[in-house]
């Protein structure tokens, strides 16, 4: 399994409470498809925005976070609508 991590840079009129986090994980839980190989999603709260942390199946391979860019790259214009833009992540 790997874990890889990705920041949501908030607009600056949108908090990043763990109300907003929430729905943030639900709403990446929707965009996801199983070629994603997503066993785990958790978003907390971040100094500016969220923070996203995906753990994924091994199957990719080390140094590929593969799932965590196809899953945020469908989710960005619903990401978008909710205020945040996701940085690049980070295995």
């Amino acid at each position: 399994m790997h874990m890889v991590t990705a920041l949501l840079l908030g607009a600056a009129d949108v908090d990043g409470s763990r109300k907003r986090a929430d729905l943030v994980q639900d709403l990446l839980w929707a965009h996801t498809d199983p070629a994603d190989r997503l066993e785990h999603i958790r978003v907390r709260p971040h100094w500016v925005g969220l923070e996203a942390v995906f753990l994924l199946s091994s199957a990719y391979g080390t140094g590929v976070p593969c799932g965590a860019l196809a899953l945020l790259g469908r989710a960005s214009a619903p990401l978008a609508a909710q205020g945040y833009t996701p940085l690049q992540p980070a295995e």
